[in-house]
């Protein structure tokens, strides 16, 4: 099974996915913190402004909320394939 992943190349398809979401989920975060400076209820002045944090951590639990169906079902897919 494990061999499997290998020959499949897995390993590098799943670190390259891991990447490209990264990417998507930082680009989409600093768009949605850009929206938010200055409005109610934060009245933030930054992005790194402290105020953000409970809006930061609401938008990674929901963005991960999101997403876990798709991982779990690339998950699936990579798990039969090195079955077979």
């Amino acid at each position: 099974h494990e061999i499997g992943h290998w020959e499949s190349d897995h390993i590098v398809y799943g670190i390259l996915l891991g990447v490209l979401g990264m990417f998507v989920a930082c680009w989409t975060l600093d768009g949605i913190l850009i929206t938010s400076l200055r409005q109610e209820p934060w009245l933030a002045e930054a992005k790194f402004d402290p105020r953000l944090v409970g809006w930061i951590i609401l938008l990674l639990i929901l963005g991960q909320w999101i997403v876990r169906p798709i991982e779990n079902q690339i998950s699936r897919i990579f798990e039969s394939q090195a079955d077979l």
